[in-house]
């Protein structure tokens, strides 16, 4: 309520929220806020006794002599409910000034972003309604879905789509419509969650947006009657990949798609009929087919792990699709499979620790790992190269958060 009620107050986040298009019975429903001065928050969480608590969620970080910094000083901040509606945590999105466009409260025992999909309280009962879900990537594709009357729309929180959003969702649904842009991004983000969906039990069905669009963008130019007749007319991810086979388009890598997303699915005669219309349309005996699918079971971590330095090239080789010749480094047998998945665009099995790890400037800290796994490296070099790439990353990461906390705390300084 803090926030929310201090967004009043702002006139560069009204703004933004205005040329956002974005309604004020939309920002009530959804709680948008405003982070004020630090002190103005730890006066009221003091006279509410709750001061301690709230530092416990890593929302506020002490800076010693009584002062505190707010995390989301100076943003627009958006409160994230769990299933119940309890708010759980926040994202914030910056209004001006250097920093990430957007942050997130810290992993905490009540915050896990695994677990939460943002809009998903909200559009509860739409969902229920429908039985599908409109799944995006961004906070504000969720609040313009749902102020033009798509209250089924969905979206994980910066992080990767796992296996517990997709069985959240089949809770509630049978079916999820892809909106991601339309772009390469776009493309790999179906190719992270199409097989967690599957895999789950659900219909999945892509909807295609012009290159460089997303779903806020489409329906700010096109209007809400566009979108429902790309909803209307989608088609489900197999039927698409079958039109292009039909019509000649790139079949070799349409078929190995095709059988690539089939060995997602866990029943036996779903799997076994959507072989089997591959089949009339290749005219490849199903049986052949059928040898093809490799049965996927959930991955499971094995030891050892990956070193730190092999983290960091996994993610930019997934990230900046460099060319590269794996040959040519010395990967672990783990690192090694997983880096010929990501060329294949398989990307399934990357754990979280890939997916998920955090670099300020990935294309120099990719450069600095691959520099490090070349294979005429002696192998007690690769492990002092192995420490100073993590900490050189955990460096560049606490500057940069350094220069956020000093930025915030001269504010602090000049308006207490």
């Amino acid at each position: 309520d803090f926030y929310h009620r201090k967004l009043r107050e702002s006139g560069e986040a009204l703004e933004y929220l205005r040329s956002r298009g974005i309604e004020s019975a939309t920002v009530k429903r959804f709680m948008l806020g405003f982070s004020p001065s630090s002190g103005e928050l730890v006066r009221v969480l003091s006279d509410m006794k709750a001061l301690e608590d709230y530092e416990r969620t890593g929302n506020l970080t002490s800076l010693g002599e009584g002062r505190y910094r707010d995390l989301f000083h100076r943003r627009l901040t958006i409160p994230i409910r769990d299933h119940r509606g309890r708010i759980v945590g926040f994202g914030g999105r910056i209004l001006q000034g250097e920093g990430p466009k957007y942050i997130n409260s810290p992993e905490s025992e009540i915050f896990r972003k695994r677990n939460l999909l943002y809009g998903l309280h909200e559009g509860l009962a739409y969902l229920r309604d429908t039985g599908s879900a409109l799944l995006v990537e961004g906070y504000f594709d969720v609040i313009t879905l749902h102020q033009e009357g798509f209250r089924n729309a969905v979206a994980s929180l910066g992080t990767s789509f796992g296996r517990e959003h997709a069985d959240m969702l089949a809770k509630f649904v049978n079916r999820v419509y892809l909106l991601f842009d339309g772009d390469r991004a776009g493309r790999r983000a179906i190719r992270l969650a199409a097989p967690y969906l599957l895999r789950s039990g659900l219909e999945v069905f892509p909807v295609e947006l012009p290159e460089g669009t997303d779903p806020h963008d489409f329906l700010r130019a096109e209007g809400r009657t566009a979108l429902r007749k790309k909803l209307s007319s989608a088609r489900s991810l197999f039927d698409l990949l079958l039109d292009r086979v039909r019509r000649g388009e790139e079949v070799e890598v349409s078929v190995r798609d095709f059988i690539y997303f089939v060995s997602f699915v866990r029943d036996g005669i779903t799997a076994y009929t959507l072989l089997s219309e591959l089949s009339r349309a290749t005219r490849i005996p199903v049986d052949v087919l059928a040898e093809k699918v490799q049965r996927r079971e959930e991955p499971q971590e094995e030891e050892p792990r990956l070193s730190f330095t092999e983290r960091v090239f996994l993610k930019g080789l997934l990230e900046l699709k460099p060319e590269v010749d794996l040959d040519q480094l010395n990967l672990s047998q783990k690192a090694r499979a997983y880096a010929e998945s990501i060329l294949r665009e398989d990307y399934y099995e990357l754990p979280e620790e890939v997916l998920n790890l955090r670099c300020v400037d990935l294309k120099r800290d990719f450069h600095s790992a691959l520099e490090s796994l070349r294979i005429d490296i002696p192998q007690e070099e690769l492990l002092v190269s192995d420490r100073n790439l993590r900490e050189a990353v955990r460096e560049r990461i606490r500057r940069h958060r350094g220069g956020i906390r000093g930025s915030s705390l001269r504010r602090w300084r000049a308006n207490p």
